[in-house]
């Protein structure tokens, strides 16, 4: 239960945000963004090491349409119905 209005939630929220370190370079146009940290990750540089962040919004990935292989005998056995 909250008391004189302090929110038990908000405060571990401001705490958090205070061990978070500062936005790479890489983070610029993202969605989840709070001033110059990440809402998501403490430590975003991490995220960025191995290749792209999964969780950025501002980055669209292509994804190619493969063939769907289909078995010939049932292509033909579809053809006739």
């Amino acid at each position: 239960m909250a008391r004189l209005g302090v929110n038990r939630k908000d405060k571990n929220r401001d705490s958090l945000l205070l061990e978070r370190k500062p936005l790479v370079d890489e983070c610029n146009g993202c969605e989840r963004v709070d001033g110059d940290k990440c809402e998501v990750y403490l430590y975003p540089e991490k995220k960025w090491e191995k290749g792209k962040c999964c969780l950025a919004t501002h980055i669209k990935t292509e994804e190619s349409k493969k063939q769907k292989f289909v078995n010939p005998i049932k292509k033909s056995k579809r053809a006739r119905k």
